[in-house]
């Protein structure tokens, strides 16, 4: 390896941030003219600089910021049979010498485009630093108008010299946003659309559709243009919000102009992003918050909290998820309706936004009162969503750090894929629940036996904040013991009497804290799915706490008896 030097290479950049996004078919569009005699390799690639070397270069140059496979190489036919075999990941620009033959590099035509020689091949170099430099000003100046918020217009016109045509943004109903003024309409048919502000099926003599995700649109040209036509559309979160639409007036339909309309729309998006959130008829302060932390990615601590406090979240300490099975995009009446009436769930203290095909609620409390119980939940979801729309719910648990938000999502996920295998399992407890509305509690089972792999992470989030966890962390704090009673009356059946005698306590006062803590948490211990969450919350418990006997973890099994009556308080239990 060694550093290159000035007269191997043109410019050489300090490090692989802010560089260009440059593609075969890119390169080939700027080197127009040249005698090509291989085809486009297939698949995308990315150069995000280039190194030209010559015939005589002693060593192969290395970028010692970017790897090979970033890179764009350019040299002659008389060394680069050399550098491909030595540089496997490497895509090289090779200038085929008049005298050699074009055989040897057909093992290479994945990463090889060859040249034929000719009297400009000593302009190359020149070339090729000119265009990545002038792809680098361009996504520069895009960047600069996405960070201070500027407009769609200033992004089109930073984008004239670049692309050349005209060029329009039009929203999902068709209706113009921006447009190219540097460059006029060409034709009647974009000077009608710049008129009315709108794509009408009687000016493009089409019907309209929302186009696919990542999917271009071409017409040809035709009797009511004479270009041809290229659109791309713009989604947000898996959510048609528009496209981008360009009249090939000035430069033809390539692969290397789809390219670059690619990075513009890339740039676009942040601009739609911000203009949807604005327009969106959301109960939400930044919608895209929440959507940073159920796609996992990386936020400061600052963030966060910033964030949390815009959202009015900051003094809130329990969250829980639930997702609608409503497609806004499907259905969008029926998601309107179903997502207005989502906003008076859990007393009106829920956000509700729109997220890939589902409508998801985030409901909020300070404390753990009730409010939040999957009874209270499921009622709510009954009468308000499932009852009046027939739109059935997926409930996470309930979770301390908004940060897990990716978590409690996972866990609607599983809800939901596994409502089926709920609703064929036959209770046995004979109480009525809520129909439409499944409990991520509900699916557990049937997730820990599916095969599928799971993460540790995951795992540990499932149990961290169940009831047994929290009563354990309080036990531990004011030295009661209401861990142990739980666990021991679940163990026996419910047999309040075999409890008191196991902990030498009155069955009373036994009956008075098992009661105490179904009404604190409101739930019912005459449900089976209630007793299977908690037997499995012990579990997980004791596999964590497995350094230590039972009797370590519950304490001396040893309690003052409280005097007979439904009043007695008792002695809290022994201390852990």
């Amino acid at each position: 390896m060694v550093e290159i030097r000035l007269e191997d290479m043109l410019y050489l950049p300090a490090s692989d941030s802010n560089l260009p996004h440059v593609t075969p078919a890119m390169v080939l569009d700027c080197l127009e003219g040249y005698d090509v005699l291989t085809p486009l390799p297939e698949g995308r690639r990315i150069f995000r600089w280039f190194a030209a070397f010559s015939s005589n270069a002693e060593e192969f140059p290395v970028l010692l910021t970017l790897p090979d496979a970033s890179v764009l190489f350019a040299c002659d036919s008389r060394n680069a049979l050399a550098f491909l075999a030595q540089r496997p990941s490497a895509f090289a620009l090779v200038l085929l010498e008049p005298d050699d033959a074009l055989e040897p590099f057909e093992p290479y035509l994945d990463r090889v485009v060859v040249i034929a020689k000719d009297e400009r091949s000593s302009s190359l170099a020149f070339a090729l630093q000119s265009f990545f430099i002038k792809i680098l000003l361009w996504e520069n100046d895009l960047e600069h108008i996405v960070l201070r918020e500027g407009s769609m217009t200033e992004m089109l016109d930073a984008s004239a010299s670049i692309l050349k045509n005209f060029v329009f943004v039009s929203d999902a109903n068709f209706n113009v946003m921006a447009r190219t003024t540097t460059v006029d309409p060409p034709d009647d048919l974009h000077r009608d659309i710049i008129k009315n502000g709108c794509l009408t099926s009687r000016i493009i003599a089409e019907p309209r559709f929302r186009l696919p995700e990542k999917t271009f649109y071409t017409r040809e040209a035709s009797d009511i243009t004479p270009f041809d036509r290229v659109s791309y559309p713009v989604h947000i979160n898996h959510s048609y919000f528009g496209s981008i639409s360009m009249a090939c007036n000035a430069w033809p339909d390539t692969e290397g102009l789809r390219d670059l309309f690619r990075t513009l729309a890339r740039y676009m998006t942040p601009l739609c992003e911000r203009l949807w959130s604005k327009q969106a008829a959301l109960n939400l302060p930044s919608y895209f918050f929440f959507i940073k932390l159920i796609e996992g990615e990386p936020v400061e601590q600052d963030y966060l909290e910033a964030q949390m406090e815009m959202a009015n979240l900051e003094a809130m300490g329990h969250f829980k998820l639930i997702m609608l099975d409503v497609d806004g995009d499907v259905e969008p009446d029926r998601a309107t309706v179903v997502s207005r009436a989502a906003t008076g769930l859990n007393g009106g203290d829920a956000y509700v936004f729109p997220y890939r095909e589902k409508l998801l609620v985030l409901c909020y409390d300070q404390a753990l009162d009730g409010r939040l119980s999957h009874r209270f939940t499921a009622e709510d979801l009954m009468g308000r969503i499932y009852e009046p729309y027939g739109v059935v719910a997926a409930v996470s648990s309930v979770f301390t750090r908004l940060a897990d938000l990716d978590l409690a999502y996972r866990q609607t996920l599983i809800a939901l894929e596994l409502a089926g295998a709920v609703d064929r399992e036959q209770f046995t407890d004979g109480l009525e629940r809520a129909g439409g509305v499944y409990l991520f509690e509900d699916a557990l089972l049937y997730y820990l036996v599916d095969p599928s792999l799971r993460d540790r992470r995951f795992m540990e989030f499932i149990f961290e904040n169940s009831l047994v966890s929290l009563l354990y962390q309080e036990d531990v704090r004011n030295g009661t013991n209401h861990t142990a009673l739980l666990w021991f009356y679940l163990q026996t059946e419910r047999n309040a009497t075999a409890v008191a005698n196991q902990l030498h306590m009155h069955r009373n006062t036994v009956l008075y804290h098992i009661e105490k803590i179904e009404k604190r948490f409101d739930f019912d211990l005459a449900s089976k799915t209630a007793r299977d969450w908690l037997l499995l919350s012990f579990k997980q418990f004791f596999l964590k706490m497995s350094d230590s006997s039972l009797a370590g973890i519950f304490g001396a099994a040893q309690a003052t008896e409280a005097p007979a009556g439904a009043g007695s308080t008792g002695a809290e239990g022994v201390s852990c």
